[in-house]
């Protein structure tokens, strides 16, 4: 029979066969281009089934299946091979119930230990009333001005701030959300835990070490630059992997800018933040990122992971410049840009050079295909660009 109704009638796929075909385990006969499974077929295929159910792996059937076609055992041989293949495999099971018991109670113990461990008391975080000096209207740069705010332990939780030309944002829940920002729905609606996990089954491995030797790279000189006072800008901040990174550097007299235009991704990450006690001056902005509302000439360090990638697909154009204004005179940037056939490396590198700064240290990765279900948007072929510049 040919390799369909082989696979039909074993109740296997037909990649299944293919494979097993591949390992040794099934030997058709190939005529003309097709192959076709006789009745010994049938008997290794019964075999192979048997032997799975009794937890045998795919190279143990392999090595039963040799020696079955190498020695072709009477009756009897073939019995007392049986039993002692069958009296191993029990001796490894019983061993391997052994182990996974004391597993059990380790992982028991662990669990027990973990739920047991306190943890510091959530408080409300909302923008630190000593950062409004750094607020002000994108459209006039002036100042912002709160009005009927809720405010707990220096932190405004709720509220309204007002410019003089006329524009209103609000303070809700600690985030600052701008006038013109519109709900951008997120399949994992702010779980932060289900989207980690599902980002490393999803992403290309190999990809995913790419990132993690980029941001390595990144935070290694980040951490070398922030002094007292320093305000950071973060792009794009999503999940918060840079946040998260660099929270226990952060001096106590930082700031951290987080914006992003996904009020569920926000919401999340002050949740984090809350957890842990955060005590950091941390500002969770609801924005996209032409309407920012930080006053000009405030910003230090701006942290461009993946802010200005984002905003180039959708506009062709370079976020870094509509940006400077926000930056002072001894600003420093620390970039991580996937380059593609449409936003190549030249391009972001003059892009830098001509916003006046000098370009300290920079790298691109290895080309990668095909880097997984969260970078659908981005070409097959990509690479990424890390950049430390400064002026």
């Amino acid at each position: 029979m040919k390799i369909g109704k082989f696979a039909e009638k074993n109740n296997f796929t037909t990649d299944t066969v293919r494979y097993y075909m591949d390992i040794g385990l099934l030997l058709p006969e190939k005529k003309g281009g097709h192959y076709y499974f006789d009745e010994k077929c049938n008997e290794d295929a019964n075999e192979i089934i048997s032997l799975k159910e009794h937890g045998f792996k795919l190279n143990e059937i392999r090595d039963v299946l040799y020696i079955k076609r190498f020695t072709n055992p009477i009756l009897y041989e073939r019995n007392k091979y049986y039993i002692d293949i069958y009296q191993n495999k029990h001796e490894q099971v019983l061993n391997e119930i052994e182990i996974l018991k004391d597993i059990e109670c380790k992982l028991k113990n662990k669990i027990q230990l973990l739920s047991t461990k306190k943890f510091p008391v959530k408080h409300n975080l909302g923008i630190d009333i000593n950062t409004l000096n750094l607020l002000g209207c994108p459209s006039c740069n002036s100042n912002l001005v709160l009005h009927k705010g809720d405010i707990k332990d220096n932190q405004i939780v709720s509220g309204v701030l007002k410019c003089e030309c006329g524009r209103v944002f609000q303070i809700k829940d600690g985030i600052l959300i701008s006038d013109n920002n519109v709900y951008v729905k997120e399949p994992f609606e702010g779980n932060t835990d289900d989207f980690f996990q599902s980002y490393i089954k999803e992403t290309n491995i190999e990809y995913m070490h790419t990132l993690m030797k980029d941001f390595k790279w990144l935070l290694d000189r980040l951490e070398n630059e922030m002094t007292e006072n320093t305000v950071l800008l973060d792009l794009g901040v999503g999940y918060g992997i840079v946040l998260r990174k660099i929270y226990n550097s952060l001096l106590s007299n930082n700031i951290y800018i987080a914006v992003d235009h996904n009020i569920s991704i926000l919401r999340s990450l002050k949740n984090m933040l809350e957890r842990i006690d955060c005590k950091k001056k941390v500002l969770l902005i609801c924005s996209d990122f032409l309407n920012i509302p930080v006053k000009n000439n405030s910003i230090d360090i701006v942290l461009d992971v993946g802010g200005t990638s984002v905003f180039s697909t959708q506009n062709n154009e370079c976020l870094l410049e509509h940006i400077d204004h926000f930056v002072n005179k001894n600003s420093i940037i620390l970039g991580l840009y996937v380059i593609n056939k449409n936003f190549i490396q030249n391009t972001i590198k003059k892009t830098i050079e001509g916003l006046s700064y000098n370009i300290l240290d920079d790298r691109i990765s290895k080309t990668i295909f095909n880097t997984g279900k969260y970078e659908s948007e981005l070409p097959n072929k990509i690479s990424n660009y890390s950049c430390f510049a400064k002026r």
